[in-house]
């Protein structure tokens, strides 16, 4: 019936405009005040609010892409694939979290850690670029941008010095690596 779909309708336009809100704070912000559980690798907690950012700019671009192309998404492969690619790294950096919190943590591995989270993060930060540079209509591009990325791109890829330590990692005998290939065959 009508009503229903009108609370439906509305509680769906406020829960998108949560989403634009929460994006938009944590962008200016850079995630600082968002929710992190408690590790006792403190320093963890920027991936975690880098997350929480990502996870609230996806959340918001794909609202804003079905609410703005609806069914003509699919004739947009590359922009369907854009947020596709941020998923999967925001999945695969909560998988190398996880990993580390079911190991307890090990110091060794924080090379490795970190290394994974800053490239994901980076690719993600890159598949967001790729959707508002390539997003249809020069109208609701400047409102994404300003909602999901209102400052400058701040994600950098790993270091250098960081990819040789992890090289240093995986090619000599280590209990890292040992971990990591205990189940490669």
């Amino acid at each position: 019936d009508l009503s229903g779909f009108d609370e439906a309708f509305w509680s769906h336009m406020a829960f998108v405009l949560s989403n634009g809100i929460r994006s938009f704070f944590l962008s200016i912000f850079n995630g600082r005040g968002s929710h992190v559980p408690s590790v006792p690798v403190g320093y963890l907690n920027f991936y975690y609010q880098q997350l929480n950012l990502y996870s609230a700019k996806l959340a918001l671009m794909t609202d804003f892409t079905m609410l703005t192309m609806g069914g003509a998404l699919k004739r947009h492969e590359k922009l369907s694939a854009r947020l596709g690619d941020l998923l999967s790294c925001l999945y695969l950096a909560s998988a190398v979290l996880k990993n580390f919190h079911d190991d307890d943590y090990p110091e060794e591995d924080l090379p490795l850690i970190h290394w994974a989270c800053q490239q994901l993060l980076f690719e993600a930060e890159e598949a967001v670029q790729g959707i508002l540079d390539n997003f249809s209509g020069v109208f609701q591009r400047m409102i994404l941008r300003v909602l999901v990325n209102p400052l400058s791109r701040r994600i950098k890829p790993p270091s250098d010095k960081l990819g040789l330590q992890v090289a240093k990692i995986l090619t000599r005998s280590h209990a890292a690596r040992d971990r990591l290939i205990s189940d490669v065959f």
